[in-house]
């Protein structure tokens, strides 16, 4: 057994067993003592007998020196430590009792992990076959600390080092086809992700048939000859395989979402305006300064377009689900805005909220529908079955787009700089708030500066906000952008810039779509 100096060393611990008495000028019997056991008595003829305690009196302390290590077996005699260790007494020996991590070897308490003392035996691990030193985990020897993030390659199938420290194979198995090379535990591809268009940025991001520049894959014109605006966005919408616009020529156009040959849905339309789709028609709206405005329909494949709503004021932008289209309404004087839904398959329109001054966007979710008012500025919610309506966020400057993904609305609007005329932000910002309700908090805060950017259309999936930025006439028409941020925010990715004046915007799983008002344009690029 080791020792320490003439004292075997022991693993246990045992506590000091001493207290103070004020009092301790005759030695005290056990049972006397308090926490000593009472004594016992004799089964034949109950006599009382020693409970078998070991208290000394050591000045004014009464104490086990059994038990103490400031007193060990006699008074005075102090237990000795030692590195990583505390000192104790146990049966009159002192001893030392290895620290939490710790164990005891060759008289020394060595680390849990060391590889060279691993576990009660004290094993010294040998090398791997590449020299590598072993690892001591859960008093074994093994090969790795343990770590679920892959980190080694075997060929090329990326390893992890499980819990009992041994290197496993990922289930997924070889790297994929498109990321063959397995480095540092990663699936990487043999290509330069600054140009290579199918491996744009990152492995396996392909560009779909646009090029790669600097790791960002370059936009495309889908559609071009339109003509071009004077202040009204071209709105735009998608589906599976088409993506639908509206022109200020009067027309409702579609095409393939890889291109090819424009197909013209709808002409003679007065000044159209917002687009939707479902899977049976498509829903614009159209109003201009000598007719009245109108919300129609045109099928997918074409035919005669159906006026499902007319007689209106200013339509604006529109959203359909399976049941109604809904659509912003401005008054004729800029104040008497309102809220309206139709049934799909025709009938009277209904009011879902009047008095909202300037309505522009609109978004819906499962249950309710939500807008943006310019003036006064706002975000309003109401039920598709009407009810209430409940003002989430109040106070904005000019609020533009919105759109709903992941149990939250998310808008743009700027906010006001006193140096800049009055409807002239200074700083534009993407907000979001619980669909619930709750406090807005600000996903993206993006400094106009000279560029004077403002945020016009906004669009999202499941896991990002896209929104298009429209230069004001303070700077070139080709200044604008398009941008996307995660719906958690992040840092805002351009996806586009350069863009001449971009109005509507729409996504599919791959890419984003979006018009360019000055140039009568449809763009595309990879997501």
């Amino acid at each position: 057994m080791n020792r320490i100096g003439s004292f075997p060393i022991l693993l246990s611990f045992v506590a000091s067993a001493s207290l103070s008495l004020t009092n301790c000028a005759e030695p005290p019997t056990c049972h006397e003592l308090r926490n000593c056991p009472a004594p016992e008595r004799d089964a034949s003829d109950g006599a009382a007998q020693e409970g078998g305690c070991n208290f000394t009196q050591c000045g004014a302390l009464c104490t086990d020196t059994s038990k103490d290590p400031q007193n060990c077996e006699t008074c005075g005699h102090e237990c000795p430590g030692a590195t990583n260790a505390d000192a104790v007494c146990a049966d009159n020996q002192c001893e030392i009792q290895c620290r939490p991590g710790y164990h005891l070897c060759n008289g020394v308490c060595a680390s849990d992990v060391d590889a060279t003392q691993c576990g009660p035996a004290c094993t010294n691990c040998p090398g791997t076959t590449g020299g590598v030193a072993l690892f001591c985990v859960n008093n074994a020897c093994a090969e790795c600390t343990p770590n679920a993030t892959p980190s080694r390659c075997a060929e090329n199938t990326p390893q992890f080092c499980d819990a009992s420290g041994h290197w496993k194979n990922l289930a997924t198995g070889s790297c994929p086809a498109d990321r063959p090379t397995c480095s540092n535990g990663q699936c990487a591809c043999n290509a330069d992700t600054t140009i290579d268009s199918h491996n744009c940025g990152a492995c396996g991001h392909d560009c779909r048939g646009t090029s790669c520049q600097s790791g960002l894959c370059q936009p495309i014109k889908l559609a071009s000859g339109l003509s071009s605006l004077t202040g009204a966005a071209l709105a735009i919408t998608v589906d599976r395989d088409f993506v639908y616009w509206t022109s200020d020529d009067g027309t409702i156009s579609k095409l393939l979402t890889d291109g090819g040959t424009p197909i013209r849905l709808a002409s003679g339309i007065a000044n159209p305006r917002g687009i939707a789709v479902d899977g049976a028609n498509v829903y614009f709206a159209s109003w201009s300064d000598t007719a009245k405005g109108s919300i129609i329909k045109v099928p997918l494949g074409g035919g005669s377009p159906v006026p499902m709503a007319s007689g209106l004021s200013r339509c604006g932008s529109i959203a359909v689900d399976g049941a109604s289209v809904y659509w912003t309404e401005m008054g004729d004087d800029n104040s008497l805005g309102s809220l309206k839904k139709v049934p799909i398959e025709g009938g009277d329109p209904v009011i879902l909220a009047s008095d909202q001054g300037i309505p522009f966007g609109i978004t819906l979710d499962v249950g309710s529908v939500y807008w943006t008012t310019a003036k006064p500025g706002a975000i309003v919610k109401i039920g598709k079955n009407g009810g209430p309506a409940a003002v989430l966020a109040s106070g904005l400057f000019l609020p533009a787009g919105i759109t709903a993904s992941a149990g939250a609305v998310f808008w743009m609007s700027g906010r006001a700089d006193p140096a800049r005329p009055n409807d002239d932000p200074g700083i534009s910002e993407v907000m979001k708030i619980p669909s619930g309700g709750g406090m807005p908090s600000t996903v993206a805060s993006l400094q106009v500066g000279p560029d004077n950017l403002t945020p016009f259309s906004m669009t999202s999936d499941a896991t990002n906000v896209y929104w298009t930025s429209d230069p004001n006439n303070m700077v070139p028409a080709m200044n604008g952008t398009v941008t996307t941020i995660a719906l958690t925010g992040s840092k805002p990715l351009t996806l586009a810039a350069g863009q001449p004046r971009p109005g509507g915007i729409a996504v599919d799983d791959t890419s984003v779509y979006w018009t360019n008002i000055e140039s009568g344009t449809v763009m595309k690029v990879a997501k």
